[in-house]
């Protein structure tokens, strides 16, 4: 079986995939082996899909984020502010032996100052991967893979189908115009079943895909000599995990985000219901329906 040609690029480059902090990837055989414990203050996020995926999810700064980003921002802008003064006398004196030799000046040091000085986006130190390797099960015969992830509980917005790789960087696209987030909850598995493949194969691609079908049947991916449906949503856990609380995600619409990594950007199709677009505009539909929203790709 084929593998879907949108992730091919990504499977080439799978030297090594970042391991975010707080994530941890969880496979089936460890649950059959007695090596998993389940934690009761932690989260899992579970999703599957007919074909291997990769994604990020980025979890929204809760206050003790803050409190440690803040206290991080502290102390590298007081190091900052302490060495200045030795770089601006550096300055000096090469300014002074340039007027001499000739010689090229850089420019002059900016002093740090709180509207300027930066440690680096808060968003990105809360980034958790997925895919497309470590899955928790797989039966390539019925075109099934699935992920579980331990996470911290809180936020989640799906960033897309984006991944890293030591010699390419960050690759793939952010949903940075209009994506969805989800809770997850301190004790059980958040199911977002194929709710992420379906949201991007809903509607017809623009421009068209020559792999993508959309009949009256619904809507179906070419793979090899195979064609699977990827248009119905579904749920569900399998029997590894039954003995788990679990709960199905509740999507909300997520508004525009920054493209952190510099990648190549888009947005989530319009859902029914959910997530829907006024021109460039993002709008919740569960937390504000409005007529004349449109569900618009």
């Amino acid at each position: 079986m084929k593998i879907p040609a949108f992730l091919i690029a990504g499977l080439l480059l799978l030297s090594a995939q970042a391991r975010p902090a707080h994530a941890q990837s969880i496979e089936e055989k460890q649950i059959a082996a007695g090596k998993f414990s389940f934690d009761p203050a932690g989260g899992y996020i579970y999703l599957h899909a007919p074909f291997r995926q990769m994604g990020m999810f980025l979890r929204v700064p809760d206050q003790a984020d803050l409190d440690a980003y803040k206290k991080d921002w502290d102390a590298a802008f007081a190091k900052a502010k302490a060495k200045y003064p030795k770089q601006l006398a550096n300055w000096e004196a090469e300014k002074k032996a340039a007027a001499v030799t000739g010689a090229k000046l850089g420019d002059k040091p900016a002093e740090p100052t709180p509207e300027t000085f930066t440690i680096g986006d808060i968003e990105t130190r809360y980034t958790i991967s997925f895919g497309p390797q470590y899955v928790f099960s797989k039966d390539s015969t019925n075109n099934y893979y699935s992920y579980l992830t331990a996470v911290k509980p809180g936020t989640y917005i799906y960033y897309g189908p984006i991944m890293f790789d030591v010699n390419a960087g960050y690759i793939g696209t952010c949903y940075c115009m209009g994506t969805v987030k989800f809770e997850v909850k301190p004790g059980v598995i958040t199911d977002l079943g194929n709710f992420l493949m379906v949201a991007v194969f809903r509607t017809p691609p623009n421009p068209p895909r020559p792999d993508v079908t959309v009949t009256p049947e619904g809507t179906f991916l070419t793979m090899g000599k195979q064609k699977v449906e990827v248009g119905k949503l579904e749920w569900g856990l399998p029997a590894s995990l039954k003995s788990f609380p679990s709960m199905q995600a509740d999507f909300h619409a997520s508004g525009k985000l920054n493209n952190y990594f510099g990648i190549s950007i888009a947005r989530l199709p319009a859902i029914p219901g959910i997530l829907g677009y006024q021109r460039d505009k993002v709008i919740d539909l569960k937390a504000a329906p409005a007529p004349g929203v449109a569900a618009q790709p």
